[in-house]
């Protein structure tokens, strides 16, 4: 994934510049622009919400872990593993670091985004460039958005961090199964990875939306376990706040020409901001809601370790 990204053709009569400057890139697309000691950063309030972002989620799965590893005795980290005995409350859970884990890979996978589609996408996709990275007649991209080193390790990134979201959510609620999702969930994130190493040779270079095809039976499986198991009311106000986000997220992309109302308000507001914006809380909801997510016991399937005591208590009732 650290390969150069093809020098496009530029098609530009002989004779025209052979490099866009990035006073003429910020013009073309109509984005806001700075320039620190003639370092150009692009979207200047968009790669700020970017980077707070990216710390709340570093905070939040840094404190997940620590909370965690603060509780009880060690687990060998097996899928198999028989759940410890004798230590209640106190007993680590790795639903809870696996949650924590990935809010940490997601923020660090945050600030590669930030990096290539918003404060330096010029230095990453034009300054190397000896033609115009923009199209003068057309004002069209010369250069593929997502084929650049921080773009591919931030969706790869990405797509771990929704796997590893899974595999907690299956040592939560599917344990039965938990090697399954395991062995899915790393041959899917290591596939992208190869694949996205590849963009040289099959040249498809929407990544973006590759991504989204990888993570999307992973998005459907949380969304249908969640469903079906009814987690406790903490999980659900996550997942929640995820749905209601990408679906705003949607809504704005769709409906809001943001260069246009950058142009008329001088307010710079793109669809990626209204989401991260929206997901601010959803670091410190995973926290708080992961002091309660429990293992499952060995073997069982559609069921967390609250719904399972829960049917212990009742049989010792009616059998007593």
């Amino acid at each position: 994934f650290l390969h150069p990204a093809p020098s496009p053709t530029c098609g530009a009569p002989a004779g025209r510049a052979m490099r866009t400057t990035p006073r003429e890139w910020c013009a073309a697309l109509e984005h806001p622009c700075v320039f620190i000691n003639g370092t150009v950063i692009s979207q200047p309030s968009s790669s700020l919400i970017g980077v707070v972002l990216g710390l709340i989620y570093l905070v939040s799965g840094y404190f997940i872990i620590k909370t965690n590893r603060e509780r009880g005795t060690l687990w060998a980290w097996t899928a198999g593993a028989e759940r410890e005995t004798g230590f209640g409350d106190k007993a680590k859970e790795r639903c809870r670091a696996l949650y924590g884990w990935c809010m940490i890979i997601w923020g660090v996978a945050l600030y590669f985004a930030t990096a290539s589609y918003q404060a330096f996408t010029y230095q990453l996709q034009c300054e190397t460039m000896d033609s115009p990275c923009i199209d003068p007649d057309t004002m069209a991209l010369n250069y593929d958005v997502d084929v650049n080193w921080a773009a591919i390790l931030y969706l790869i990134l990405q797509t771990a961090g929704h796997h590893l979201l899974v595999v907690g959510d299956a040592f939560r609620a599917l344990r039965k199964y938990v090697k399954v999702v395991i062995y899915v969930s790393v041959f899917l994130t290591l596939g992208f990875a190869l694949w996205c190493s590849l963009v040289t040779v099959h040249d498809f270079t929407d990544l973006y939306s590759g991504s989204l095809v990888i993570a999307g039976p992973s998005l459907i499986a949380q969304a249908l376990l969640k469903g079906y198991v009814l987690y406790g009311p903490r999980l659900l106000v996550c997942w929640g706040v995820l749905m209601v986000s990408y679906i705003v997220y949607v809504a704005w992309d769709n409906g809001v020409d943001e260069e246009a109302l950058y142009a008329r308000s001088g307010v710079w507001l793109h669809a990626n901001d209204v989401l991260h914006i929206l997901v601010f809380p959803y670091g410190p909801l995973l926290y708080w809601a992961s002091q309660t997510a429990e293992d499952a016991p060995p073997g069982t399937a559609f069921q967390t370790e609250d719904q399972v005591e829960k049917q212990r208590k009742e049989d010792a009732a009616l059998t007593a």
